[in-house]
């Protein structure tokens, strides 16, 4: 797998242990084509937290969706 690149807006890049500061880099996320104060790499990509977490939430629905007949719900017990 290949490492992580992360940007943040005017600062700079972090890949794997790698730390590298320049101003002049922007962070645009490539889903929502818009620019952002942080993203993070997608293969080609690159998606900031909010899309991300869009995409996990649709994950976590879509298994709890297809489940086989499993009870109860898939990220824990509800206490009361």
């Amino acid at each position: 797998m290949s490492q992580i690149r992360v940007t943040v807006h005017q600062r700079g890049e972090v890949v794997g242990d790698d730390v590298r500061r320049d101003d002049s880099l922007t962070a645009h996320c490539g889903v929502c084509d818009t620019q952002r104060p942080v993203v993070a790499s997608l293969g080609a990509t690159t998606a900031c937290p909010d899309c991300l977490r869009a995409r996990l939430d649709a994950i976590s629905v879509a298994r709890y969706q297809l489940r086989d007949d499993e009870p109860g719900l898939p990220w824990g017990k509800i206490s009361g």
